[in-house]
């Protein structure tokens, strides 16, 4: 008994790690070929990556060009994959992770508050007015619609659902058209998901207006952006506009997801150490949030595994997650005990 809860807390005492897959290495393959120095090259990318999942991009200017020294020491390990010498030129992928610690202790420095990195599939709806002919389009005629999807960063947290053509949504949308900004999506959206977007825009003479009601977590924001001098035909200036509006939308998702690392709470937990697929449960839990800065077992007995966490945010925040995941907790004792 006492053999397995020492080996298995060995096991999982490391912090779990951010990791940056599949980054692209493509390099001409000559006399001064170094693989040291393309290898650092897919650090930096792969920080580059990283950092844009968890910072808000108003903060992105404060962490640019970061020594590679600097870099290096916070990769953990890497991988080299699909190496390939075609016409002359080195090809590979990449992965790298990062110790999450290094990473988050690097922001604390320069004041930056880092954000959960939590994948997010949301339904979108592009609405399309042109107020000067009082047109409606929405699905393939829409050409946001037609080409939200073709601009993806490596870095997006967001997966955009675009909802198939349906003609009933299309007909209680143009019912409402007159009061559009003031129109409750929700029922409408909600046999796809409770997490939506609905982006309208009101195209007039030369200017567009978007309107975005962004629904994370039950949670509804409205958000405005404007645009000048605004063609429709015009292909390039469509796909800024659609990188601008997702730049927004991850920032929202971001800021759901704030990690305050000034926030360093201790924790005591108890788990009965009879309960061996309940402590092996926990620690995964343990591992796998990027709130728990540190934790390692203080103590064990026949009875009772005795953890020190250390949290990255409120004890109200800890017993709603762990809640959340089917984790019953009695904290009306200074010792909390998971059960």
């Amino acid at each position: 008994m006492f053999i397995y809860l020492t080996i298995f807390s060995t096991e999982y005492s490391k912090a779990k790690n951010y990791i940056v897959k599949n980054v692209e290495i493509i390099e001409p393959y000559s006399i001064n070929f170094k693989k040291n120095k393309i290898i650092d090259k897919a650090f930096n990318s792969a920080f580059n990556v990283l950092i844009a999942k968890i910072v808000i991009s108003d903060d992105l200017n404060e962490v640019k060009n970061v020594n590679t020294m600097l870099i290096k020491s916070m990769v953990d390990s890497f991988t080299i994959t699909n190496e390939q010498f075609i016409e002359n030129n080195y090809l590979a992928k990449i992965n790298v992770s990062f110790e999450k610690k290094k990473i988050l202790n690097f922001l604390y420095k320069k004041n930056i508050t880092p954000a959960i990195p939590l994948d997010k599939k949301v339904i979108f709806l592009p609405i399309f007015i042109n107020l000067n002919t009082n047109d409606l389009s929405i699905y393939l005629n829409n050409k946001f619609y037609s080409n939200w999807n073709k601009f993806l960063e490596q870095s997006e947290l967001l997966t955009y659902i675009l909802p198939s053509e349906d003609l009933e949504d299309y007909s209680i949308i143009k019912k409402n058209l007159e009061n559009i900004e003031n129109y409750n999506f929700e029922n409408l959206l909600s046999k796809y998901n409770n997490d939506f977007i609905v982006a309208i825009f009101f195209q007039n003479n030369n200017n567009l207006n978007v309107l975005s009601k962004i629904n994370f977590n039950d949670k509804l924001t409205i958000s405005n952006s404007e645009f000048e001098d605004f063609k429709i035909e015009n292909f390039e200036q469509i796909s800024s506009i659609i990188k601008d509006l997702k730049i927004n939308y991850e920032n929202f998702w971001k800021k759901e997801n704030l990690v305050n690392i000034s926030i360093k709470l201790p924790l005591t937990i108890l788990v009965d150490s009879k309960d061996l697929k309940l402590l092996k449960r926990f620690e995964k839990e343990l591992i796998s949030s990027d709130l728990v800065y540190n934790y390692y077992v203080e103590s064990i007995t026949n009875n009772e595994t005795i953890y020190k966490i250390i949290y990255n945010s409120t004890p109200k925040k800890f017993i709603k997650n762990f809640k959340d995941r089917n984790f019953q907790i009695d904290y009306t004792n200074e010792v909390w005990q998971i059960k």
